[in-house]
């Protein structure tokens, strides 16, 4: 036990003569002026937010030397973004107001600074945490970008009404709320949190069971009209969640970016159709929600349905139809191919705008894919404003050159000005007239990039091209890559 006394001492020594220490006047660290090293300190918890109630982030720059305690105390960005969250067991309550004190000297620090916060809900709903509660509601005025998570989130949505009863809560400056809740229960109560917030624009929401029938977001107190940016990701498995989806579309009147990630069940009552006249950009899982939606001015479209997601082909005059109304201000797409039924030239046929087309051919799903290059050779009818090429494909150099012309062509006669190729594995061929064919492909892609053509492959898996076949000495120039 005298051992241990002693090293503890010791360390603690150790920690109060660092905490203390100043750097010798010739130390590099005075060669960079504090608002320099002040920024340096941001950069380095930009990506991964500490946990205020702990003692990393910016309490461990105070434990280097004091020249850098004073920066770090003095500079309210570094205590602006943080995760609220505490060890699952505690033990003493006494450790717990000493929490609360961190907490309050750290958001003493951040003075008026606006506060991006990761509040993790399970740990908050006991009564032991109510302080930690209301410390944070006396910053509300301060709230700017929120993410909610965790299972009791509508637990802790209950016991935050108590503190707000008389008085609602404000956030003048929230602009971003990202919820994740197990149960949908509480979407309610806790949406119903954040109805004064004049300037919030962004909602992301993910729902881990499916939504109830009853779900009515038009009867929830929360500013929906204000948003412009909305993400769902509903869990689906009865056949109601497109309704409730649309529902919540209804009432985003403003909506100029969706991402929509729910898995949508094949059987669905017919839902007439909502335009959503300011939406750009749109990035959705499933084929079965393009027909309940119509986009006047839409300019990006992302699909990510993964390769065993039924394609289109039961159901293609809607597909066609939604591009035909959707599609004729559309600059980028990005679409996985589904089968063999999809005619790439009445599909282009709507894009007359197009830019970006990046392509994917999940193995085995189409049979022909050059059949969608030969089609843009014509450069005046198909795509004439065609500027960046991706294609994700299993294996590259398996097919005849159509791809490599076009890409040619494309390059001296229309703009195109960036090709980039993802591809499993790349293949030589397995006769003779095989190889050459490809090392002919290979030698005219590298006379395209020497032209200097943005261009790349990008081999996930096996290679069996040498790495050197892919180099231009002359040109100092590298057509492969083995990462993505």
């Amino acid at each position: 036990m005298t051992m241990t006394r002693c090293t503890n001492a010791e360390e603690s020594l150790i920690l109060n003569i660092q905490s203390q220490a100043i750097p010798e006047p010739n130390s590099p660290i005075h060669s960079l002026p504090p608002e320099i090293l002040s920024k340096i300190f941001l950069l380095t918890f930009k990506d991964d937010p500490y946990s205020i109630l702990m003692t990393g982030g910016p309490w461990l720059l105070g434990r280097v030397c004091r020249w850098w305690r004073d920066i770090a105390w003095c500079y309210p960005a570094l205590w602006s973004s943080f995760k609220v969250n505490l060890p699952r067991q505690r033990s003493r309550t006494e450790r717990l107001d000493v929490e609360v004190r961190i907490l309050q000297e750290a958001l003493h620090r951040a003075r008026q600074s606006g506060l991006s916060m990761d509040i993790d809900a399970d740990i908050l709903c006991h009564d032991r945490a109510d302080a930690i509660t209301q410390t944070l509601l006396q910053h509300a005025p301060q709230w700017e970008n929120i993410r909610l998570s965790g299972r009791m989130v509508d637990i802790w949505a209950r016991q935050w009404s108590r503190f707000t009863d008389s008085s609602p809560a404000r956030f003048p400056l929230l602009k971003s709320l990202h919820l994740d809740a197990h149960f949908p229960k509480g979407l309610h109560a806790t949406l119903s949190i954040f109805n004064h917030a004049p300037i919030l624009r962004h909602l992301r929401f993910i729902i881990l069971i499916p939504l109830p029938m009853h779900f009515h977001p038009d009867k929830m107190p929360f500013p929906w009209s204000h948003l412009t940016h909305l993400h769902l990701s509903v869990f689906e498995n009865d056949g109601a969640t497109r309704g409730a989806i649309i529902k919540v579309l209804r009432l985003c009147t403003n909506l100029e970016e969706l991402t929509e990630q729910s898995a949508l069940c094949l059987e669905q009552d017919p839902i007439s159709p909502l335009t959503l006249q300011k939406l750009c950009s749109l990035t959705v899982k499933s084929f079965r929600l393009l027909q309940c939606l119509v986009y006047p001015i839409l300019e990006y479209l992302l699909f990510t349905m993964p390769p065993e997601e039924p394609g289109p082909s039961g159901s293609l005059p809607l597909f066609h139809q939604f591009f035909e109304c959707s599609g004729s201000q559309l600059q980028t797409l990005d679409i996985c191919i589904m089968g063999d039924s999809m005619d790439p030239v009445q599909l282009f046929s709507y894009l007359p705008r197009l830019h970006k087309l990046h392509l994917f051919f999940p193995d085995d799903n189409d049979k022909d894919p050059s059949r969608f290059f030969k089609c843009l050779g014509d450069t005046s009818a198909v795509l004439p404003s065609l500027s960046d090429l991706g294609l994700r494909v299993g294996k590259i150099f398996t097919w005849d050159e159509s791809l490599v012309e076009i890409i040619d062509k494309r390059w001296r006669d229309s703009g195109l000005s960036r090709v980039c190729i993802r591809c499993d594995e790349a293949c030589v061929g397995e006769n003779g007239d095989q190889a050459a064919q490809t090392l002919s492909c290979i030698d005219h892609l590298k006379s395209l990039k020497a032209e200097e053509l943005d261009i790349s492959i990008l081999v996930k898996g096996s290679n069996e091209i040498r790495y050197d076949l892919f180099e231009d000495d002359a040109h100092n120039n590298v057509l492969y890559s083995t990462v993505y």
